[in-house]
């Protein structure tokens, strides 16, 4: 009898700590899901700051675009928006040097 009463416990056990373990294993893989998507947007964004240095002003919309489309011109129809973000979540702001107000 002391046999089966051991086999009883040991799936306990083993179920109490695979429980923990794929617990742990859920939030590392959803902890490298948000780092992922993190590096993406600020690669994003870079690229977008770099286009928009490189090229004369003519308003924030190209860089927006860029952002959210990787594109610099809006997209037909309805296409969605990287990592589902809006154009109001993207601010872009001009400053010219007030030297040279070309540049």
């Amino acid at each position: 009898m002391k046999r089966s009463n051991q086999r009883g416990q040991s799936m306990v056990e083993a179920t109490l700590v695979l429980l923990v373990f794929f617990a742990l294993l859920l939030g590392v893989i959803d902890c490298g899901q948000v780092l992922f998507a993190h590096q993406s947007l600020v690669e994003r964004v870079r690229t977008a700051v770099r286009w928009g240095v490189v090229h004369p002003w003519d308003s924030a919309d190209p860089i927006v675009n860029l952002v959210l489309y990787n594109q610099t011109d809006a997209p037909r129809g309805d296409t969605p928006a990287f990592l589902g973000m809006q154009r109001e979540n993207v601010v872009v702001r001009h400053v010219a040097p007030s030297e040279r107000p070309d540049d």
